[in-house]
């Protein structure tokens, strides 16, 4: 009688272990998606590192450090949308050029999940749209401008649908790894603080896209490598200014 007690204090204890494991996995994604991309008006960006090109009609080669700020100019919100108008991006410095300027980009979370980057081609033609309070904004964005699609977790894969079914891991987003990490030397974040990193890679025959992502706080690296003309970028977070209060 008592083994048999035992056996089932045992089973009970295992299915409770159980459902707090699944438990803590449900709120831990949760989490993630709850702590994506921050984009209230005023969120800024500080990043530093280098660049080379290679000048226009020219084999002549350049590399420079520098600084570039990214910022949230003005925010929009309703049901299922949010949106914000952000003056400058990391992939402004891909093919880089003496004397270039930020561009005006447009960033769209549609739900909790996936995120829309929209070049500065298009970006203000969309702007109008979502501002435009009777336009029902069907076919706003299309899938080759999803740039980040959360839940985050190593090994996933997103992207085009005409791409995502490829099986050599090229044209889409692949999530390569997730390391904890602090970042005593980013102001605005706590110094001693365990951030989780997701570094995301994108790859063409051409080029090669890495992002290095900390839900809740943005892009912390940005590295891009052109195979042909000269194009190369790797940038670090160095402040990040909420417009809430710091991280």
């Amino acid at each position: 009688m008592n083994n048999r007690l035992m056996h089932v204090c045992f089973i009970f204890f295992l299915l409770s272990m159980g459902v707090g494991f699944l438990s803590s996995r449900a709120g831990a994604t949760g989490n993630a998606i709850l702590a994506g991309f921050p984009f209230e008006k005023g969120d800024s960006w500080i990043y530093q590192g280098k660049v080379a090109w290679q000048v226009p009609d020219s084999e002549e080669k350049r590399e420079k450090s520098l600084t570039w700020v990214v910022s949230v100019q003005e925010s929009w919100e309703n049901n299922n949308l949010k949106a914000a108008l952000m003056k400058g991006f990391v992939t402004d410095l891909a093919f880089y050029e003496e004397g270039k300027k930020p561009g005006e980009y447009l960033l769209l979370r549609a739900g909790d999940i996936y995120y829309f980057l929209i070049y500065p081609e298009r970006s203000p033609e969309l702007w109008k749209r979502i501002n435009d309070p009777n336009d029902p904004l069907v076919g706003l964005v299309s899938d080759d401008e999803l740039f980040l699609e959360l839940p985050l977790f190593p090994e996933k894969i997103f992207g085009e649908t005409d791409q995502i079914t490829r099986n050599d891991s090229m044209y889409v987003w692949v999530v390569q790894e997730v390391t904890t990490k602090t970042f005593p030397l980013v102001k605005g974040l706590v110094p001693n603080h365990p951030y989780e990193e997701y570094h995301l890679v994108y790859q063409t025959s051409p080029d090669r896209t890495d992002y290095y992502f900390v839900p809740g706080v943005g892009i912390t690296r940005y590295v891009y490598l052109h195979h042909g003309t000269l194009s190369e970028v790797d940038i670090r977070l160095v402040e990040y200014r909420s417009s809430h209060h710091t991280k």
